[in-house]
């Protein structure tokens, strides 16, 4: 008793050194009447009051425990064990501690049975009192949560922090920052959630406790999540994650969405505010009839012009990533799968144009602002085109008006939603367009969002021009990216995984595209050399490749109209590319002939392409067979080495039986003591009749083979002949 009341250090420590023996010896009563006795006799000690407060964790007391650190920080605001002890609650609380353990849970226990008073009050020395900006963030996000009337103050606070470091490194497809979700996920929608944070002029008797601001803030933070929900949404995807990302249970579309009508309601919005058509779950179709609607010519309106802004973005990746299968298909991830699009066997596609009908290449004007309209099934129609500065005077002819949009290719197609997303993308554009502000406002908005760095959406533009048929702008653009293609592997929306391959992949559909618009432009020296290129990127085992990919099975359709615009989404396959490249080829060979009716060069390349669609130019092929029988003879020493199909090959062989023909060469030249070529001549030479005879025979043993093999080697051997100066 005399050492108690001394109420030295000494007496002190010896106080709780008892505390502690009982402790150990499981006696919690003695313990507890020990440390009570202490705390009323040393109150200011830190010690003491800190060994109470464990007393209670480790005798699972957690409300008196609660009570004690509560009198702890009001006590002792700045002791570095306290500190550290709230501070990992704190992060506890706030979601900065991933693995949540047995103690973990304590501390959250503890600080949800603190007195509102006292949380608030914890949270905000926190916040206070962490360094990293990431964790100062989240404890302010933590207090707004849980006390909304902080959002006009606390709030606006984060958001100033926050949004000055998203300016300073914003997000890319490959980068969102934790910061950069913080703000948009959480900070963004509390605050413009809030019902004290009002836009200025059109709050009708705000409260004194209420925040008035500009409309520019809104805008601003409507600007920032539309950014951070691209980039993350497309970033995700293209690192290889191929279910659609959620944010809380929702798509980040529909999060933006949720935000543009609350922002509406709180400008003063009207047209969006007010609309029955719209509404925070309204569908992209919804969305772009509410714009079409619009009366052109009024006044400007800011809503409008951020619906169709964030419209656009979201149909044109919805457009990507359907046609790149960057996604799981429906069938592929079962019941539960989230609405869109759906691609059967995830397979990549690329936007041409087709122009395997009809007998001349199509030579047009391209336009500005075409506008798609429905026109029976996978058809879209627009206005007159017109000529863009930047493109040269083409021939001029009568144009049909028709734009077909051919997304079903053979046995592989692509479904309905992906020619909704491209039409409302376009749509969505030309509105975008139609008036100068507007026009001017989106290239700010762009640049301020980096998309000049979005690989994903450059491909799209490419596929809108080739739409607008800006063959020339596209053939610039194109010839750049093959160009920088090996100074840059390191490509930032390129998945991680099998990064090589897909890029492999994507160098093929630059190329075909390129492809496509030098012959539709008629630069065929380009043509003949892009077709070499193309063909050597194919793998060695082309055989097996084809043996999966449908083989004779695919075909492309033609237009309806001779002079129609005909666009296709082409399969990035092997078979596909290679019946795609022959029906080009032929299309070109078939104007070189006719100019040039007696090239034997000609005749013999066209019945090596013409294998690709037998049944259809069965009659064509005839055609071409009988007109050398008439001239006589007929030269091509390549010919055999590519044909596989018996039909054409009975053909040959009616030619080198045929009375009215004295020569026939259709094998190459081959090792022999006189170093000739082999020549077949009526009746003279009957060896090499039947050497020739013997060559057909043991090409017949082909038949099975996929076709595509032999114009794959004829491609990458042969140069074509429908370059005029060959």
């Amino acid at each position: 008793v005399n050492k108690m009341a001394s109420a030295s250090t000494e007496d002190c420590v010896w106080v709780v050194k008892e505390c502690k023996a009982r402790l150990r010896a499981q006696n919690k009563f003695g313990a507890k009447a020990w440390i009570i006795t202490a705390r009323s006799l040393y109150p200011q000690n830190f010690d003491v009051q800190w060994d109470m407060f464990m007393l209670h964790i480790n005798c699972r007391e957690l409300q008196d425990a609660s009570e004690t650190l509560a009198e702890l920080c009001t006590k002792f605001t700045d002791h570095p064990k306290l500190d550290a002890y709230i501070l990992d609650m704190t992060s506890c609380v706030c979601g900065l501690v991933e693995d949540i353990g047995s103690e973990e849970k304590i501390k959250m226990d503890i600080f949800q049975n603190f007195s509102p008073e006292v949380q608030k009050m914890v949270l905000q020395q926190c916040a206070a009192k962490f360094k990293d900006s990431y964790k100062k963030s989240k404890a302010m996000v933590e207090i707004i949560k849980r006390f909304p009337h902080t959002a006009p103050k606390i709030g606006l606070d984060a958001l100033e922090t926050l949004c000055k470091s998203f300016y300073e490194s914003p997000p890319s497809p490959m980068e969102c920052t934790p910061l950069h979700k913080l703000l948009v996920v959480d900070v963004i929608p509390l605050v413009t959630g809030s019902r004290d944070v009002l836009a200025e002029g059109f709050a009708a008797r705000p409260e004194p406790h209420q925040v008035l601001l500009k409309m520019g803030y809104f805008c601003q933070w409507l600007e920032i999540t539309g950014n951070y929900y691209t980039a993350a949404i497309a970033g995700s995807a293209l690192q290889g994650d191929r279910t659609p990302v959620l944010f809380d249970g929702r798509t980040g579309w529909d999060a933006i969405n949720e935000l543009m009508y609350t922002i509406a309601g709180k400008c003063g919005w009207r047209e969006i505010s007010r609309s029955k058509v719209i509404g925070p779950k309204s569908t992209p179709k919804q969305r772009w009839g509410f714009l079409e609607k619009l009366p052109r010519g009024s006044d400007i309106a800011i809503g409008p012009f951020y619906v169709a802004v964030l419209l656009y973005f979201q149909m044109a990746w919805e457009y990507y990533s359907t046609i790149k299968g960057l996604y799981y298909s429906k069938q592929q991830l079962g019941e539960g799968a989230p609405e869109g699009g759906d691609v059967s066997d995830n397979t990549c596609w690329v936007l041409v144009e087709d122009c395997s009908t009809g007998t001349q290449f199509t030579t047009t004007t391209p336009t500005e602002g075409v506008a798609v309209g429905e026109s029976g099934s996978g058809q879209t129609q627009g206005p007159s085109l017109s000529q863009s500065k930047d493109e040269p005077v083409a021939k001029k002819r009568k144009v049909d008006n028709e734009v077909i949009l051919d997304f079903h290719t053979g046995n592989i197609q692509v479904d309905q939603y992906a020619i909704e997303c491209f039409k409302i993308a376009l749509n969505c554009k030309n509105f975008l367009n139609s008036d100068i502000t507007y026009r001017d406002e989106f290239n700010r908005l762009s640049k301020v969002w980096g998309t000049e760095e979005w690989l994903w959406l450059k491909s799209f533009e490419i596929d809108m021009a080739l739409y607008n048929r800006e063959y020339f702008t596209i053939i610039e653009r194109l010839q750049k990216w093959k160009e920088d293609y090996g100074k840059d592997t390191n490509s930032n929306d390129l998945p991680d995984v099998e990064k090589k391959n897909k890029y492999d992949e994507w160098l093929v559909q630059v190329m075909i595209q390129l492809l496509s618009c030098c012959l539709v432009t008629k630069d065929l020296a380009k043509a003949a050399i892009l077709i070499k290129e193309l063909v050597a990127i194919f793998p060695e085992d082309l055989m097996s490749l084809l043996g999966t990919s449908g083989g004779r099975k695919a075909s492309i359709s033609g237009a309806k109209s001779k002079h129609a615009h005909h666009l296709i989404l082409l399969p990035c396959q092997p078979v596909h590319i290679i019946r795609f490249i022959g029906r080009y080829a032929v299309r070109a060979l078939k104007d070189f002939h006719t100019q040039n009716p007696q090239n034997d060069t000609a005749v013999g390349q066209l019945i090596i392409l013409l294998q690709l669609d037998l049944l259809k130019e069965e009659t064509y092929i005839r055609r071409l067979f009988q007109a050398k029988i008439k001239e006589g003879s007929f030269i091509y020493p390549p010919l055999l080495k590519y044909i596989t199909q018996v039909q054409i090959l009975e053909e040959i062989a009616g030619l080198v039986h045929s009375e009215s023909v004295d020569k026939v060469i259709v094998i190459p030249e081959v090792e022999s003591e006189t170093q000739r070529r082999k020549t077949v001549t009526r009746g003279v030479n009957k060896e090499k009749h039947d050497e020739l005879m013997i060559t057909i025979q043991r090409q017949i043993k082909k038949w099975k083979e996929p076709v595509e093999v032999a114009i794959s080697n004829f491609l990458q051997t042969e140069m074509l002949c429908f370059i005029p100066d060959n």
